[in-house]
């Protein structure tokens, strides 16, 4: 993984899901071995989750520089910007 290709914030939560992935491949790998392969295959489903997970951050993290750099150039061009944090509300 490169230094800088996720949220600071989402350090701990990259960590947990790459031993996650690198866990799970290898028991994947282990239960093939063994020829148990719905234990290798639940193993495999686990990883490509975790993978899942680190693209979201991934995704998290360009999305966030690219309005740092979307606020860069309005700042440039003189209009006033201010940011206003969000409240997320859940519908239901």
């Amino acid at each position: 993984m490169r230094q800088n290709q996720f949220l600071q914030k989402d350090k701990k939560k990259v960590i947990a899901e790459h031993r996650a992935a690198m866990a799970c491949i290898s028991r994947s790998e282990h239960y093939l071995t063994l020829g148990d392969f719905k234990a290798a295959e639940r193993f495999a489903i686990d990883y490509l989750k975790s993978v899942h997970e680190l693209m979201k951050l991934e995704q998290r993290k360009w999305s966030n520089d690219r309005l740092m750099e979307v606020v860069k150039e309005l700042s440039n061009k003189g209009v006033l910007i201010e940011v206003i944090p969000v409240r997320r509300e859940t519908i239901g």
